[in-house]
């Protein structure tokens, strides 16, 4: 599955947040990030995270988050031609550890580790294409 992260849309979902009260179900795999979304929607209807999100698009789970890392040099160099935003900090995936934390992608150094959803760090959404 191909997906494109939400760069250089009019309406970029590229904000600051913490994810406190939002629960996916925990899984990880490339193509589990849209039914982790959908399972924040239904879990907390009124989460602006996931309400923002126009058709089709969805907050990453950590493996495809991980796949977003490894092509970032490419990424990047597409989103400075286009006048969008580099990845460049540190995204909340849809990935669930616990009720409590969930996984982050730190895009400086390529680490993944989970945090508490509390913590503020960025989304990214993607979509499929």
């Amino acid at each position: 599955t191909r997906y494109v992260p939400y760069l250089t849309m009019k309406k970029r979902i590229d904000s600051t947040t913490s994810l406190g009260g939002l629960n996916s179900g925990g899984t990880f795999l490339i193509g589990d990030g849209l039914n982790n979304t959908n399972n924040m929607k239904n879990d907390c209807p009124e989460a602006l995270v996931t309400n923002s999100l126009e058709s089709g698009w969805f907050l990453p789970s950590i493996n495809e988050l991980k796949e977003i890392y490894n092509n970032r040099v490419v990424i990047n160099t597409t989103a400075r031609s286009n006048g969008g935003n580099v990845l460049g900090d540190s995204y909340w995936s849809s990935s669930e550890c616990t009720d409590k934390l969930a996984w982050v992608q730190n895009f400086k150094f390529g680490v993944q580790r989970p945090y508490l959803k509390s913590y503020v760090y960025r989304v990214r959404a993607v979509r499929y294409f």
